[in-house]
C-alpha cells in the first residue's frame, strides 16, 4: 500500500518501505520480463557483472552504463572478456563491447578497475533479456562471473 500511495503522489513520512514484501512495486514490465525470460547458453568471452545494488526500474541508459562499467574488484587481463553483460536479477539488461580497461588510481583498498565501452545492437538481439542464472552459483558474494575466458 505504501508503494501505491507514493505512485499516486502522497509524500509518507514512514522511514521504512513496509514489511512482508521483498520487492515493492515494479513496473508490469518487469514483471513479465522476469517470467517471460529464456535461459541462454553463452557462446561469447564475457564477464557477467551483477548490478543488485546499483539497478533500479526505470533507470536511464547512463546510469545503467555507469552502474556497470565501474569500480569492480576483478581481473580482466587474465580473463579477457570481449563483453560486459549487465546482470539482475538474472536477467541480462545491458551488452556492452570492451573498448579498454582502466585501473582505479591506487588507495587504501585493492584496485578496482572499469572498462570504457559501448552498448552492442547486434549482442543484444541475441542476449538481452535472457536468463543467465545457470552461471550464476547461489549464494555467490562476488557479483563478477567469466564465462568462456
Amino acid at each position: 500500500m505504501i508503494d501505491a500511495l507514493r505512485l499516486a503522489g502522497i509524500e509518507l513520512t514512514n522511514l521504512a518501505g513496509g514489511h512482508g514484501t521483498s520487492r515493492g512495486w515494479r513496473p508490469l514490465e518487469a514483471i513479465v520480463i522476469e517470467y517471460v525470460a529464456k535461459p541462454v547458453e553463452i557462446e561469447h568471452r564475457v564477464v557477467l557483472i551483477r548490478i543488485a545494488n546499483l539497478f533500479e526500474h526505470g533507470m536511464t541508459a547512463e546510469a545503467l552504463y555507469k552502474a556497470t562499467r565501474e569500480w569492480w574488484r576483478m581481473t580482466p587481463g587474465r580473463h579477457n572478456p570481449q563483453w560486459a553483460f549487465a546482470v539482475y536479477s538474472g536477467i541480462v539488461r545491458a551488452v556492452y563491447r570492451i573498448e579498454r580497461w582502466e585501473q582505479e588510481p591506487p588507495t587504501d583498498r585493492k584496485r578496482r578497475w572499469a572498462f570504457d565501452g559501448i552498448r552492442d545492437g547486434e549482442m543484444e538481439e541475441r542476449y538481452q533479456w535472457t536468463d543467465v542464472t545457470r552461471y550464476l552459483p547461489v549464494g555467490a558474494q562476488n557479483p563478477i562471473k567469466y564465462v568462456n575466458c
